[in-house]
């Protein structure tokens, strides 16, 4: 089954332009002209990917994300703005976005990115994914972790710095790389946001079972072990 793709622009031109490059790549595409739709999208379809423009009609992309983050939904999100505020960014990172592209975009650059983030899946990933490291396994679809059978109660941001860190079980993660992969942002001013969710998110395992499954590299940053 193909990644599926929401993308969430009141500029219909530019979604035809986006939609014709991703298929293409053999990537599926839904389309929404606005935040309620966009919305409903998310919580009905549950794509691999939302590609959100910020100003639109009915809820802007910041309250998409701030509904999607009360429905306790994680998805991945890139935010699409004409307005170059560091406010603005700051904000879409801390609700959630992956990514900030200002308009006017290319379509066939914002094609590229998409493609490879979706690529990064891997084969097989799309569908029902599911990820097993040691005695943690990671249901993406149904947006949770489970030890030993049992739900362990991660907020989204924990639960995506899991994700983050079991996407290579043994590499060594920086500071640095987790803050932008899971916050949106490299600030190395940050990285201790990244030590205070990573003690959170270990207490919560180690509460569960899963004691010594996230390892800290003196000096270097983080890792997740089988």
């Amino acid at each position: 089954m193909p990644p599926l793709v929401l993308l969430a622009d009141d500029d219909r031109a530019l979604r035809k332009l986006l939609r014709t490059y991703l298929a293409a790549e053999d990537i599926a595409v839904i389309e929404a002209g606005n935040g309620p739709d966009a919305l409903t999208a998310i919580i009905d379809r549950r794509p691999d990917l939302v590609v959100l423009d910020v100003r639109m009609p009915g809820y802007d992309g910041f309250e998409v994300l701030r509904r999607v983050g009360a429905a306790g939904m994680t998805v991945p999100v890139m935010l699409l703005t004409s307005v170059a505020d560091e406010v603005d960014h700051l904000v879409g990172y801390r609700l959630g976005a992956i990514d900030y592209v200002a308009k006017p975009v290319s379509p066939k650059v914002m094609a590229a990115k998409v493609k490879a983030f979706v690529t990064r899946l891997g084969p097989g990933e799309v569908a029902g994914r599911r990820t097993e490291v040691g005695p943690i396994v990671i249901e993406h679809d149904a947006q949770r972790v489970l030890i030993g059978g049992h739900e362990v109660a991660l907020t989204r941001r924990e639960r995506a710095l899991l994700l983050a860190l079991a996407e290579h079980p043994g590499w060594v993660y920086s500071r640095e790389q987790l803050l932008g992969s899971v916050w949106g942002y490299n600030d190395a001013g940050e990285t201790r946001l990244v030590d205070m969710h990573v003690l959170n998110l270990r207490r919560k395992l180690e509460a569960a079972g899963a004691r010594g499954q996230v390892e800290t590299v003196r000096g270097v940053g983080y890792r997740l072990t089988g």
